[in-house]
């Protein structure tokens, strides 16, 4: 039998809490002798990545249980652009939050007061892991968060991964290069006695098509659209 849950909280079991990071550089020699040297970024490891996550659930679990790997679906706060702010930064490369930082002040930046004062993945802690000077930053309460999208109030809200608006207002998540939120991914729960090789192997292979896209797109369709959470399971098996 098996069973979801999320990486909530794992960062507090976390072994590695450094917020820094730091570059790796790498030798090598062009055809004429000449040494070259290329400055590659280090992957952060501040215990917010999936991996390390799974690693301290798995080091606290009882012996009877254990996590997989985790999926590409996760439940954290992002930054999400409107389809219009996408548009108008067409000739950007606005991928990830570092990509935001470097338009900043062509963004005017849209979140509840609690994203905009949370130092540990609001507004507060992209200043620190990303800087930029957006144009302007505006309070929008949670009521108030589909009209202020529709109306154009900011050009990217500080919002839940999960949100259904993302999905029916065609927005674009921003990812999180620099692992400032928590991963906090959907992972399997199962019995060890379970756990073989090939279960887990299969159960990879199924979640890493869950991606947090596609789990929007479902919880979309069973909130907004009041569909049977059974129809859209299976139909989500139906494009494995």
């Amino acid at each position: 039998t098996t069973d979801t849950t999320e990486t909530t909280g794992a960062t507090t079991t976390a072994a590695v809490t450094t917020t820094t990071t730091s570059t790796t550089t790498t030798g090598s020699a062009t055809t004429d002798g000449a040494a070259t040297t290329t400055t590659v970024p280090a992957v952060p490891s501040n215990g917010h990545s999936v991996a390390e996550q799974v690693l301290a659930i798995n080091a606290g679990m009882p012996d009877a249980l254990v996590v997989n790997n985790g999926s590409l679906a996760e439940n954290r706060p992002v930054v999400a652009c409107t389809e219009a702010a996408m548009e108008a930064n067409a000739s950007t490369q606005l991928i990830t939050l570092t990509n935001l930082a470097s338009v900043a002040p062509n963004i005017v930046l849209g979140g509840s007061a609690e994203f905009l004062a949370d130092d540990s993945a609001g507004y507060p802690a992209m200043q620190r892991y990303y800087g930029g000077e957006f144009k302007n930053t505006v309070t929008v309460d949670d009521a108030d968060l589909a009209a202020a999208i529709a109306d154009g109030d900011a050009d990217c809200f500080g919002m839940n991964s999960l949100n259904p608006l993302i999905t029916t207002e065609k927005m674009t998540i921003i990812e999180d290069d620099q692992l400032m939120a928590p991963s906090n991914a959907v992972v399997a729960l199962i019995a060890s006695t379970s756990a073989t090789p090939d279960v887990m192997s299969t159960l990879d292979a199924v979640l890493a098509r869950l991606t947090t896209k596609r789990l929007n797109q479902m919880l979309n369709e069973i909130v907004v659209n009041g569909t049977d959470p059974f129809v859209v399971a299976n139909a989500f098996v139906d494009t494995l």
